[in-house]
C-alpha cells in the first residue's frame, strides 16, 4: 500500500486593508441606516442611461465607480457575477460604502445592474488589481453580437467597431 500523502497546510489569503478614509469630509454623507454614500459616485452613477447619451458613457461611469472602489479597497469587489459587485458597490463592503444607490432604477429587482436596454451588464475581472471589464448586450439584447458594447483596460470598442477593423 502507499502511505498516505502528509495534510496539506491550509493557506490563509490576506486581502489588502482598505485605506483610511475620513468620513466626515464633504466627499461622503451618512445615512440613518449607517451606510455611508461616496457623494461624487452617486452624482455620477444618476447619469446612467440618460437619453440622448452615448450608451459607452454608461460604461464609463462604471468603469469609473469601479475605479474608485478599487482604490479604496485595493482591490476589486470580490465578485464573479453581477449581483455580487453591485452587492459590494451599494455598500455590502467593509467600510458600509456605498457607491451607486440601492435604489438606483437601473439595478433590476435581481439586484443587478442592466444597460439602458434592459440587460445585465457582465463583469469580468482579469485579477483583482487591474480595471474590470464591463460589457453590455447592446440593443439587441444579445451577448456576442456585432452591437455589443465593452469597456477595458484595453479600451471602448463596440465589437462591430472591432470586427469591421480586423477586415
Amino acid at each position: 500500500p502507499v502511505p498516505a500523502p502528509p495534510p496539506r497546510e491550509r493557506i490563509e489569503v490576506r486581502r489588502p486593508s482598505p485605506i483610511a478614509l475620513n468620513f466626515d469630509s464633504n466627499a461622503f454623507q451618512r445615512k440613518p441606516d449607517g451606510k455611508i454614500f461616496k457623494k461624487y459616485e452617486i452624482q455620477t452613477t444618476s447619469r446612467l442611461h440618460q437619453p440622448g447619451e452615448d450608451p459607452v458613457e454608461d460604461l464609463q461611469i462604471i468603469s469609473n465607480v469601479l475605479d474608485s472602489y478599487r482604490t479604496i479597497f485595493q482591490e476589486n469587489p470580490i465578485a464573479g457575477t453581477n449581483v455580487e459587485v453591485m452587492t459590494a458597490l451599494t455598500g455590502d463592503n467593509e467600510y458600509d460604502l456605498v457607491f451607486i444607490d440601492p435604489d438606483h432604477p437601473a439595478i433590476n429587482e435581481d439586484g443587478e445592474l442592466t444597460d439602458r436596454w434592459g440587460t445585465p451588464f457582465f463583469f469580468h475581472a482579469v485579477s483583482s488589481k487591474q480595471p474590470i471589464d464591463v460589457y453590455s448586450a447592446g440593443p439587441d439584447k444579445e451577448r456576442g453580437t456585432g452591437d455589443d458594447i465593452a469597456i477595458s483596460e484595453r479600451g471602448t470598442a463596440s465589437l462591430r467597431d472591432r470586427d469591421q477593423s480586423d477586415e
